[in-house]
């Protein structure tokens, strides 16, 4: 059984071995592909195709150039420009400052909310307290009619004074 080490230097042999054979087989192509012209009649170069001579570039990458530096001297005029106009609109929709009687206002507007909400707060008490009598006078159980001890003695009402009786 063979170890990690001894397979990875098999492999990098095997790999090695395969480039070199991929490079000998296109330099084998190329001097064949260099006196194929020469047997025709036509000048020979010693170069492989594609190297040597003048770099080759697009045809509109010089239009390119201009338009994307022309681009970018637009965007840096416009937002020089547009910075204090933005500004401008942004200081425009601002609400004037308060005039110096609105602070005692406020504080009574806040009391009377207090004491509405205090009183609130009591008629709700009152609510409770009236469901609660309510739902005990319901469990109580119905008097029998022939029973003497379920009769309730009727009491008189108490006069009561308001102002302006005598």
């Amino acid at each position: 059984m063979q170890t990690r080490d001894e397979i990875r230097q098999q492999v990098q042999t095997d790999i090695r071995n395969a480039v070199r054979d991929a490079t000998n087989a296109a330099r084998a192509a190329a001097e064949e592909a260099a006196r194929a012209p020469a047997a025709a009649g036509q000048a020979t170069t010693t170069e492989p195709a594609g190297f040597g001579g003048p770099p080759v570039m697009p045809p509109d990458v010089k239009a390119i150039s201009i338009w994307f530096f022309l681009t970018v001297g637009v965007t840096i005029i416009a937002l020089a420009a547009i910075r204090p106009w933005a500004r401008w609109l942004d200081r425009r929709g601002q609400v004037p400052h308060p005039s110096s009687d609105v602070g005692p206002r406020l504080d009574r507007i806040e009391q009377a909310i207090e004491a509405v909400a205090i009183e609130v707060e009591r008629i709700s008490e009152g609510q409770r307290y009236a469901s609660k009598l309510m739902s005990e006078v319901r469990v109580l159980p119905a008097p029998v009619a022939n029973d003497p001890w379920s009769k309730v003695p009727q009491r008189e009402p108490v006069p009561v004074r308001r102002q302006g009786e005598e």
